[in-house]
């Protein structure tokens, strides 16, 4: 009966949090995740490419496609960094401005919650079949093209974040909290008779 079932994501680390801000001058864009076509890191690529941006796009993560989105363009301002080991993550999350996840299907979105712990706005497609209560709290655009192409765009549409409300969604939803979502399950089904 769907009135028993309790849902509990994964929780993310207790230590992802906002340092200092970046110094730097130059846009940063970030992408960490799985390197294969479900996750459309390609149309990342192309559109980024083809854009003017004075910025970095740094891609972060491993998998089936690594060498095929690599050889989609020769664009200096890409970085592929390779999988980042669990103690760098918020040094990255908080080396990018912004992380565009551009997945077509997700069933959380991790580094999306992930980066909004670190403060971080997430920009995903229109179509991304995400769930609307990680979806609603992204900058969604229809098209990469549009984004990169106009700057300004880019900068009205993260105008929208609530960054403060952002940060304390996620940080509900780290370990220390998921681990007391799940007592509170186990109490509750062990007074079940």
């Amino acid at each position: 009966s769907p009135d028993k079932v309790t849902v509990i994501r994964s929780g993310i680390r207790s230590d992802l949090r906002p340092t200092s801000p970046r110094q730097e001058q130059i846009l940063s864009i970030g992408y960490l995740g799985q390197l294969d076509r479900r996750k459309r890191v390609d149309l990342l690529l192309k559109a980024f490419s083809k854009s003017s941006l004075n910025a970095m796009l740094l891609i972060a993560g491993t998998g089936p496609d690594a060498s095929y989105l690599q050889s989609l363009t020769p664009d200096k301002r890409i970085r592929f960094l390779g999988r980042i080991p669990d103690e760098e993550l918020v040094r990255f999350y908080n080396s990018v401005d912004v992380l565009v996840f551009p997945t077509w299907l997700e069933g959380y979105g991790l580094p999306i919650v992930e980066a909004m712990a670190c403060g971080r706005p997430v920009v995903v497609l229109g179509d991304a079949k995400i769930p609307s209560e990680v979806k609603n709290r992204c900058v969604i655009v229809q098209e990469f093209d549009t984004l990169f192409g106009n700057p300004k765009y880019f900068q009205s549409r993260c105008a929208f974040i609530n960054y403060d409300s952002n940060y304390t969604w996620a940080k509900a939803h780290d370990w220390n909290e998921t681990v007391k979502r799940y007592i509170q399950l186990y109490k509750e089904v062990s007074n079940v008779g």
